[in-house]
């Protein structure tokens, strides 16, 4: 995890291996007045990653109506984290039904 405060405030970020060209990448930060998390498999590239919005999985995975302080982040952050594999299932799944 790899937390990160911008012009939009507070963020984390984790990109974990999906297969050998892509990561799921799984995003907590502060989105439309709500702390939420998404998670999204993304193709690695040289210069770091693309998504193809349609064609890529994603989906919102966590949010909740609290503030999005760097504590309340990271606490999301991590508790999401503890289902990666229901995530890469569902990932999966995706990508065998488009096939």
């Amino acid at each position: 995890m790899k937390m990160m405060n911008n012009k939009d405030g507070y963020q984390a970020v984790s990109m974990i291996p999906f297969d050998a060209t892509r990561s799921l990448r799984i995003v907590t930060r502060k989105y439309l007045g709500e702390l939420a998390t998404t998670a999204s498999i993304v193709t690695n590239t040289d210069m770091g990653f693309t998504f193809m919005m349609f064609k890529d999985w994603n989906a919102l995975v966590a949010s909740d109506k609290t503030r999005a302080t760097s504590k309340a982040i990271k606490e999301q952050h991590e508790k999401v984290l503890t289902k990666v594999e229901d995530y890469k299932k569902a990932a999966s799944q995706f990508y065998e039904q488009r096939n």
